[in-house]
């Protein structure tokens, strides 16, 4: 799943949520040839001011208190240590 939210008060500013089975998953998924070339176009037409500095990866975990997410992995560009 994914989704995009943009600031209310600065139209430059976007946040894109993606949600992902595993970490295996979104890697494989930005290994494919239609993700690297939306990379490459962004950075080839100075779309982006800065790219993405950080991705936060959360499990979605069962436990007495209910759902909910547990941060399972703060990393820096590209969801890599």
């Amino acid at each position: 799943m994914k989704k995009g939210a943009k600031s209310t008060t600065d139209p430059t500013l976007f946040l894109l949520y993606m949600e992902w089975r595993d970490k295996a998953c979104f890697e494989a998924h930005i290994a494919t040839p239609h993700v690297k070339h939306a990379e490459d176009r962004l950075k080839r037409e100075k779309m982006l001011i800065e790219p993405a500095k950080e991705w936060h990866f959360y499990r979605l975990v069962d436990g007495p208190q209910g759902r909910g997410y547990k941060n399972s992995e703060s990393t820096s560009r590209r969801g890599r240590p």
